[in-house]
């Protein structure tokens, strides 16, 4: 039986780091600070009483379990049906508060994806953007060398404007090699992490212009400067200046090998044009940084798969399943029980497919994974 795995990486409007919490804020309202305009309620004459609110904003603090203070900003990330996105930064008191719309904009590890419901019969197709139900989302922290408590936004009552969710609780773990803060900017004098922070609060504010002024600034004070390098490669991408982005990314990572975001963003870059090999390229060096992270390895298995690679492809797809023990890539199953339907290991294909049916029933693929599976029972 042939079939193919239709979930591409494509970028999104939404140009932002995954997993590995780097210095950057967020999109949207600035973390660590209040909006100034809360939405207006639905008009009744549009909206129903179960009309999801489109906008509302989450705020919250992310603490140490032993009562360490932060040293460093902390990304916070939502997980809606498997769908992991950047929703912004805390401050470096832990603090944060962001816009959580519903929103068509979905991504993974740095490394965007889009869906929807209907099935495509081609490798290189597209899928689109289909809205995020927020009660159906989870946010966590990430921060290296840290697990996270998960808050299940579903037990949160229904609201317009804040909604403070209280604190996330960080638990430490063993070290990594890979870094979300670059162990050189320690070294920056304060001249250079004076205008890279004010660099971060204008980008914040979407002053691009005045945010690429600082981050060079702090560049000219300290070239080995790796988070400035990789902010002013963000600002670069905002300013749809890719080639620019794509060299400040790799003077990142000159500048400090084993920081993970410049990675992320040259696979995202490579993934807007479906250049499946420096996907693999970049996503294999993150796997070597951080093997614990599942959508690493959902990431590179896509790339394998496009690149032809099996074998590759149904190795980083077993890992990843093996090491998420909480189910937070369920596609991950999906994909896993296509490419074993492919291999002819028709009982693997099934027990993975249905797998993925048990956790995500309502997903984007369920209805073509349940074709799958009605085509492998015909065939066995």
């Amino acid at each position: 039986m042939k079939s193919t795995i239709v979930s591409l990486l494509i970028p999104i409007i939404a140009l932002s780091s995954g997993l590995a919490g780097q210095s950057r804020t967020g999109s949207g309202t600035p973390v660590g600070s209040m909006p100034g305009n809360l939405p207006r309620a639905p008009d009744p004459r549009t909206n129903g009483p179960d009309t999801l609110p489109r906008v509302l904003y989450l705020t919250g603090k992310v603490v140490i379990d032993d009562g360490t203070l932060l040293s460093e900003r902390v990304l916070i990330q939502s997980n809606c049906e498997g769908t992991v996105r950047t929703e912004g930064y805390t401050d470096r008191k832990g603090a944060f508060s962001f816009e959580f719309s519903n929103t068509t904009n979905r991504m993974l590890s740095g490394i965007e994806m889009a869906t929807d419901t209907h099935v495509s019969t081609s490798p290189g197709a597209m899928r689109q953007n289909t809205p995020r139900d927020w009660r159906k989302c989870e946010l966590k922290a990430v921060s290296s060398g840290f697990t996270s408590q998960v808050v299940d936004l579903s037990t949160r009552p229904p609201a317009f404007g804040n909604v403070d969710i209280g604190s996330i609780v960080l638990h430490r773990l063993a070290p990594v090699e890979g870094l979300t803060i670059s162990a050189n900017a320690a070294q920056a004098p304060p001249e250079a992490r004076k205008v890279y922070e004010k660099g971060l609060e204008e980008k914040k504010n979407g002053n691009l212009d005045a945010a690429q002024e600082n981050f060079r600034k702090a560049l000219d004070a300290y070239p080995q400067y790796a988070l400035a390098w990789l902010e002013l490669g963000r600002v670069h991408m905002e300013k749809k200046d890719l080639a620019a982005a794509r060299e400040s990314f790799q003077q990142s990572i000159a500048a400090d090998a084993k920081l993970m975001g410049p990675y992320q963003e040259l696979a995202q870059l490579a993934a807007r044009n479906q250049r499946w090999q420096e996907v693999a390229d970049n996503t294999d060096q993150l796997l070597k940084l951080n093997s614990a992270i599942p959508e690493f390895w959902f990431y590179n298995c896509v790339s394998k798969y496009h690149l032809g690679d099996l074998d590759a492809a149904q190795y980083s797809a077993l890992q990843g399943v093996r090491i998420d023990t909480e189910h937070r890539v369920p596609k991950m199953e999906y994909v896993l029980g296509t490419i074993l339907a492919e291999r002819h290991d028709y009982p693997g294909a099934a027990q993975h497919l249905l797998r993925y049916l048990s956790l995500l029933p309502d997903g984007p693929d369920a209805i073509d994974a349940q074709q799958k599976l009605d085509e492998l029972e015909r065939l066995h």
